[in-house]
């Protein structure tokens, strides 16, 4: 018998990163917009927005090495991910910055 692989795939880090975009994005528009100060909301924010964070380098090392085992290859999810969480990162080492 041969034994089965098991772990992440590209399209897992791409789904999680594209996770941590939307949450942080809505975390950037209720504070900017909506302005929501549920405590149930907040209790939950404060939960989930460091691990997410510290979540979303872990998946861009990870997505980097992916990229760079496909050689590269600009049409894969490895490269996707790569983008989006390099933006990501980036965003949010700026919000850091300025706020």
């Amino acid at each position: 018998m041969e034994a089965t692989k098991t772990g992440i795939t590209d399209k897992t880090i791409f789904v999680l990163s594209i996770c941590a975009l939307l949450y942080l994005s809505f975390l950037h528009v209720n504070s900017y917009y909506f302005k929501v100060e549920s405590i149930a909301l907040g209790v939950v924010q404060e939960l989930i927005t460091i691990p997410i964070i510290m979540g979303q380098l872990v998946l861009l090392f990870v997505a980097w090495k992916r990229f760079k085992r496909t050689a590269y290859s600009v049409k894969t999810y490895a490269f996707a991910s790569f983008v989006v969480l390099t933006a990501l990162n980036c965003y949010v080492f700026v919000i850091f910055l300025i706020g």
